[in-house]
């Protein structure tokens, strides 16, 4: 899969490089707001294609009333959280119009590995959700060319190392392991990518690593 270059990756790292070795931007171990994953992922994408068409917008809402039976059926606990009475939103889309590429994406903290591993398999099935439904969406109806758009599916996070749960996320990050057992996931072409960031080198007291899991939804 080619259509996220190492250009984007090299900004992202840098991006968060020139941060934390300059300032450690939060408050002892409160750690670092996710929205920052969406905001420098997407900052990077645009710098990396400067010629390009690309735009992208945070916080997107979005509702839909209780899943019919085909949705239940092809993803088991969607009614659960997309809900018409809800604030349902994605953390963010970045699209693409030169290259006809939509990036759906959401973002974790490893602040609790196994909370966080539920809250993602949640983040896939409304990724999946707003990618079947996203053609209904009056919203979208000026880009009479989004059927020939492709469509992917995002997620980024981040984790401190300074236990062994949290180190064994990021070995299964690294070996391209974590997704494999997530039943809402299946998909042939997808990539990983790993960012670490050393203790000594940022002046804390763990490794800090930027993962992001990137897959074609269509």
């Amino acid at each position: 899969m080619e259509i996220l270059t190492n250009a984007v990756f090299e900004n992202y790292r840098n991006r968060y490089n020139r941060i934390l070795t300059t300032f450690y931007p939060s408050i002892g171990s409160t750690g670092l707001q996710e929205r920052n994953l969406t905001v420098n992922f997407a900052e990077a994408y645009k710098d990396a294609f400067p010629n390009r068409d690309v735009l992208s917008w945070y916080e997107l809402q979005f509702s839909k009333k209780e899943a019919d039976q085909d949705d239940k059926n092809e993803q088991p606990g969607a009614a659960d959280f997309i809900d018409e009475k809800k604030n349902n939103h994605l953390d963010c889309i970045i699209i693409d119009k030169t290259e006809k590429n939509l990036f759906v994406i959401e973002s974790k903290r490893f602040t609790n590995t196994t909370g966080k591993s539920n809250a993602i398999t949640k983040d896939i099935i409304r990724i999946k959700q707003f990618a079947k439904d996203i053609e209904k969406d009056k919203r979208f109806a000026k880009l009479d060319w989004l059927e020939n758009f492709s469509i992917y599916g995002v997620i980024l996070a981040d984790v401190w190392t300074e236990n062994k749960k949290k180190q064994e996320v990021l070995d299964s990050f690294k070996n391209e392991k974590y997704f494999s057992d997530k039943t809402d996931l299946t998909c042939d072409e997808y990539i990983y990518n790993t960012i670490v960031f050393d203790k000594d080198n940022i002046d804390c007291g763990s490794d800090y690593a930027l993962l992001t899991f990137v897959w074609k939804i269509r």
